[in-house]
């Protein structure tokens, strides 16, 4: 997760910053939530006001970062317990997001993000981690995982550590909680401790062609690769204390209460592809795709956030009970929504802009 932006301005520069720190988060069902600074006041995208019965929480696993913006003119090739960290705390808090989660490392610096901002809207970034890719324990604690189990749906994204995503999938897995990964971040492979408790794997054009090795310039060659997604499988899996197993499609494993059942897929059972102006198609194993248009805006000002935007407002309708396909067009509106506003941030809408935006379609 990444933007909580405040803006600093100059005579010549305009430079946002949103912070990042390492945290649990759970949304809690509201219309918006929103966080003011002396000059701001932001909306984050979440759930209805007055779902009935009321949804079960989406909780996000991930990082928070701390952007810089730089407007260039061209974008350059490729580059491989602080202020803000109270900052986005603070901020979090004053939005109605709970912290359960939420974990101060004193001896760590809030990660950043530098944002190179094109003038037609088009981004490049340089991440540094911080505290969001060295500051995890190694076996995360059991609240953490209770919190995860009680989920309507979890949320991943990969600036965080894999082992991380990993423990976190495994724990929604045996409570039959989907698990949804933004492919975004890291550029190794995905571990298959990882891929195999991953229920919708969310890639951009870029990331798919790089998971897979494939091309993805036509939607024939993206397909072939989202099939390829499909059948990414380790040939075993070891579960510590429980059973080691070869690769079948349900384990078994003893717990205190006798037997337990996983399901267990042969890989990402729906790849979720974010195709920019080209829109995005959701693949499920063994079905026909299912394509969505952009919904595509008049003025692009930034990109910056919207895949993140689209992601996430994906999974709010699908917790919310919503179709495949009504899911895809929600996210469509609020993605068309975010690149008409500058900053990871501010840019997500709120439920009723979106909304209002499908319904003058």
């Amino acid at each position: 997760m990444r933007s909580l932006t405040t803006t600093l301005s100059t005579q010549h520069h305009c430079f946002h910053y949103h912070t990042q720190t390492t945290f649990l988060t759970t949304l809690i069902p509201i219309q918006s939530l929103s966080f003011r600074t002396h000059n701001h006041n932001f909306r984050l995208l979440c759930f209805s006001s007055d779902p009935s019965p009321p949804p079960p929480p989406l909780v996000v696993v991930g990082s928070a970062n701390a952007d810089i913006y730089v407007e260039i003119e061209r974008l350059p090739r490729e580059v491989g317990d602080d202020a803000y960290g109270s900052l986005v705390t603070d901020a979090l808090r004053r939005g109605g997001v709970l912290l359960d989660g939420l974990t101060v490392v004193p001896s760590a610096t809030t990660g950043h993000a530098v944002v190179m901002l094109e003038s037609n809207g088009q981004n490049s970034i340089i991440y540094i981690g911080g505290a969001n890719l060295s500051s995890w324990p190694r076996i995360l604690p059991r609240q953490h995982l209770d919190l995860v189990a009680q989920a309507g749906i979890v949320l991943l994204q990969r600036e965080i550590p894999d082992f991380v995503n990993a423990q976190v999938a495994q724990a929604a897995r045996s409570a039959g909680v989907p698990v949804v990964l933004d492919a975004g971040g890291m550029d190794g492979p995905l571990p298959p401790e990882l891929l195999n408790f991953v229920d919708i794997l969310s890639p951009n054009e870029t990331e798919l062609g790089r998971l897979t090795g494939m091309p993805t310039e036509s939607f024939e060659e993206i397909s072939r690769a989202a099939l390829k997604c499909h059948e990414l499988v380790s040939s075993s899996w070891d579960f510590g204390d429980q059973i080691r197993l070869k690769c079948f499609c349900v384990i078994c494993y003893l717990n205190a209460r006798g037997i337990h059942l996983v399901w267990i897929s042969k890989g990402a059972k729906l790849v979720l592809a974010k195709l920019g102006h080209k829109g995005s198609a959701l693949f499920v194993e063994g079905r026909n795709p299912i394509q969505q248009p952009a919904i595509l805006s008049k003025t692009v000002i930034d990109t910056t956030g919207a895949g993140d935007t689209f992601t996430s407002a994906f999974a709010v309708a699908l917790v919310e009970g919503k179709s495949h396909r009504e899911c895809l067009r929600f996210a469509a509106a609020a993605a068309c929504l975010c690149v008409q506003v500058k900053g990871a941030s501010p840019s997500m809408p709120d439920r009723i802009s979106v909304l209002d935006l499908l319904n003058s379609q």
